[in-house]
């Protein structure tokens, strides 16, 4: 099992902790935060950026921290465009009818 962090650079703190199984499954959940109108990661994308911090022995209990955390991303590389920011013609489309 691994520990993941919200860093909130606004607060400059690691403020929301949780663990998963995998990075993936970690990216996955930040990335639904990210898309979903109602959260503050989707209202301030640039503002969070998901970290892996520590691994964890499901055993033992014994936290094993990275020796420097791992940033797997800001909220904003993970917005998926909306229609409404999208164009409404792709860029090589204009061009070839130049």
């Amino acid at each position: 099992m691994r520990l993941f962090s919200i860093y909130d650079s606004k607060v400059a703190a690691h403020m929301t902790l949780f663990c998963q199984q995998h990075a993936g499954q970690a990216v996955r959940s930040f990335q639904e935060g990210a898309n979903n109108p109602e959260t503050m990661l989707n209202k301030h994308p640039a503002d969070f950026t998901l970290f892996e911090l520590a691994e964890i022995d499901q055993e033992t209990g014994e936290v094993t921290p990275h020796s420097k955390a791992v940033n797997l991303g800001t909220a904003a590389a993970f917005v998926k465009p909306t229609a409404q920011q999208m164009p409404m013609f792709p860029p090589q489309l204009k061009a070839a009818e130049a």
